[in-house]
């Protein structure tokens, strides 16, 4: 192991400490040092990003909640906060699909499952039928029942140790459910912006399962909703290094203003 391997590890487990004692300005001081030494954490990025968060700034907070989920899609922390920024800023819609996908990726722990509960459960509360209509892992989490005439879902108690259902499944089966989810969120009642941060996070789901197929679907489909989004770009980068297409990837990370350095160090270390 390096020297420059062993900073890298010892700035981690500080930004690890940082957070466990919440002290938010010695995170932002510890991220800025590892982004001088070129060092790129994940869990660096979400801590940056929760601690921008308890500060208050929340524009910044969703830029290091983006750059998590784009280096661990499946990181589950950084999508509940993802869900808490989306309601701070009257996105429900948004924030409610981002924790439905993420109850059906499943491998969730108590703590988060608890966020979750606590998240979710004023809309279980205010809007039942609702939730039940529309985020079915949501309400079948919470244990709800549609009222009379407005459908039901199946009741089952969140501590039973089964599997959710996967955001991909094998063939043929997973193109097929990315296009019916597309056309879905294509029809629902919100904004473009919306629509293209749900089309994201399903594509995030997808990428995590290794379904690139299915992630390149919901990619394109917000792409033509919005052809300037960076995060579309930068998602479709990621696919395309993920299935050996560089000149693709790095073709689809030209898009990108200004230039993501993290993410042309990503597919350079994808050719390797």
């Amino acid at each position: 192991m390096d020297m420059m391997e062993q900073r890298g590890i010892a700035l981690e487990r500080k930004v690890r400490e940082q957070l466990a004692a919440r002290d938010y300005a010695g995170i932002l001081d510890t991220l800025a040092a590892m982004a001088e030494a070129k060092i790129y954490s994940p869990e660096a990025f979400y801590a940056g990003a929760y601690a921008y968060f308890m500060q208050g700034d929340y524009q910044r907070a969703a830029t290091w909640v983006n750059n998590t989920l784009t280096y661990a899609p499946g990181h589950v922390p950084a999508r509940i906060l993802l869900a808490r920024l989306c309601i701070l800023e009257d996105r429900t819609a948004e924030a409610l699909s981002v924790l439905d996908v993420l109850l059906e990726m499943g491998n969730i722990e108590e703590r988060e499952r608890a966020e979750i509960r606590e998240i979710a459960g004023y809309y279980g509360r205010t809007k039942r039928d609702m939730v039940c209509r529309d985020y079915p892992h949501i309400a079948a989490f919470l244990q709800l029942e549609a009222s009379a005439g407005h459908g039901s879902v199946e009741r089952r108690s969140p501590e039973r140790k089964t599997e959710a259902p996967s955001a991909a499944i094998p063939g043929d089966g997973a193109m097929e459910v990315a296009r019916r989810k597309v056309e879905e969120v294509l029809g629902m009642v919100c904004s473009a912006k919306e629509k293209v941060q749900v089309l994201c996070s399903f594509a995030g789901a997808w990428y995590f399962e290794g379904d690139f197929g299915a992630a390149e679907i919901a990619l394109k489909a917000a792409g033509r909703i919005d052809s300037d989004a960076p995060e579309v770009f930068r998602g479709l980068a990621l696919v395309a290094a993920e299935s050996g297409d560089m000149d693709k990837a790095v073709q689809y990370a030209s898009h990108i203003r200004p230039t993501d350095f993290l993410l042309l160090r990503t597919i350079k270390e994808a050719k390797k």
